[in-house]
């Protein structure tokens, strides 16, 4: 499988279950804390990712360049990454809109 296909399908694994236990936790809500509890998961999510990149991102840097390239090396993983946390953005936003959806459809 090429690297990309495999990328997208762990993205769409990945979005599958955070819909799948957002639900989970959104179960026996009353309508108008539904929005609330699912912007709450999505953002600490997204907290977690943010933090998981960075510490990755610092390893990296530490791990592959000398004390004078680090800073140099930071700002060129952070431009290297940037598609990554825009894809990242675009799924929690769509993430959201499903939810949100799913509400509007029950009884």
């Amino acid at each position: 499988m090429d690297k990309d296909l495999t990328t997208y399908y762990k993205l769409q694994l990945a979005h599958d279950l955070i819909m799948y236990l957002t639900h989970i936790n959104l179960q026996g809500l009353p309508p108008d804390r539904k929005a609330e509890k699912a912007n709450q998961i999505l953002e600490s999510w997204d907290r977690r990712v943010d933090n998981k990149i960075g510490q990755m991102r610092i390893e990296k840097v530490i791990e592959q360049s000398s004390e004078e390239d680090r800073d140099v090396a930071t700002i060129i993983l952070g431009i290297h990454g940037m598609t990554a946390d825009a894809v990242r953005k675009e799924f929690k936003a769509e993430a959201r809109h499903s939810l949100f959806r799913s509400f509007d459809s029950q009884p």
